[in-house]
This record gives C-alpha cells, sequence and structure tokens, in this order.
C-alpha cells in the first residue's frame, strides 16, 4: 500500500510524531510498543510480503521541537529497549519546517522542508 503525504506544516513536536505514526500506520506498519507517557512509540514492519525479518521505527518526541527517528533489526517490547544500537539511521525533524512523507511497509521517505515566507 503506497501513500503520500503531501507537505503539510506542523507546528509541535508531538503533532510532527503523530503525524509520521499516523502515515507509516497507513502505509501498513503495526504499533509494536506504545510508550505515549514515555513520548515514543516503536512500529514495526516485515515488509510488503510480510517474509522479511521485522524492522523496528522508534520514533520520539521528548526534546522541545525536535521528533527523533531510529531504526533497529531488534526491539523487545516487554523491556521498551534494543540489545542492538541503531541501524546507522537517525533522523531528527524540527517542528518549524513543513513534513513530506511517502512509501510502504518496505520503505518509508520523510522529507522536510522550510516553511514559505
Amino acid at each position: 500500500m503506497y501513500k503520500v503525504l503531501a507537505g503539510k506544516s506542523l507546528t509541535t513536536n508531538a503533532l510532527t510524531a503523530a503525524e509520521i505514526i499516523a502515515q507509516m500506520v497507513s502505509m501498513g506498519w503495526s504499533v509494536f510498543d506504545d510508550q505515549s507517557a514515555s513520548y515514543y512509540k516503536v512500529l514495526i514492519s516485515n515488509g510488503g510480503t510480510g517474509l522479511l525479518p521485522p524492522l523496528y521505527t522508534k520514533i520520539g518526541w521528548s526534546g522541545s521541537t525536535v521528533v527523533t527517528i531510529d531504526i533497529y533489526s531488534h526491539w523487545n517490547a516487554t523491556t521498551h529497549t534494543s540489545n542492538l544500537s541503531p541501524i546507522n539511521v537517525t533522523s531528527s525533524f524540527t517542528t518549524s519546517k513543513i513534513l513530506w512523507m511517502w512509501g510502504n511497509k518496505n520503505f518509508v521517505v520523510c522529507v522536510q522542508e522550510n516553511k514559505y515566507q
């Protein structure tokens, strides 16, 4: 299921994180570990066929204006941690820019641009 979010302006880190999570869920990802009280959620996908090794995406919004995205190949929903470091993909998004997203269960692309003045 291929989805697109066309340039959306978001004003807070919580709204930005919620939009990223909502878009990924609409792409077919599932919430694996909901730690909203700790300001993060972990989503999981096994790819479009369901046959790929699971990929875990941690979306955090504890900073004042930044949303972080970390990718893991393992996540323990009981201890709410991973015994592995993030897979060389750590991104952060600020709330003062326009968010664009597209993707599916195999890949997700998030892009930001400055708001027009």
